[in-house]
């Protein structure tokens, strides 16, 4: 996956438990969409600008994940 180092102006932060600046402009990815690419880009710009390793996006993703998406997440092997 690309990593793209522009971002849209609606950036929302939130503050983690630690004391660290999360950027999340991202609205869940539900399976339904019309642009899969366009919603990976974005979530691709959100990883590269909090600094999260192919590891961390890798194991975040879920959280952006809802209805068919993340019931296909579920049903896909997972490497271990």
């Amino acid at each position: 996956m690309k990593q793209h180092m522009c971002g849209g102006s609606d950036t929302v932060e939130k503050k983690t438990n630690f004391n660290t600046t999360f950027i999340n402009n991202i609205e869940p990815l539900t399976g339904n969409e019309d642009d899969v690419d366009e919603w990976f880009n974005q979530y691709d710009r959100i990883a590269f600008a909090n600094g999260w390793s192919r590891e961390e996006k890798g194991r975040k993703l879920p959280v952006w994940l809802k209805d068919k998406a993340l019931n296909t997440w579920y049903d896909t092997p997972q490497e271990t």
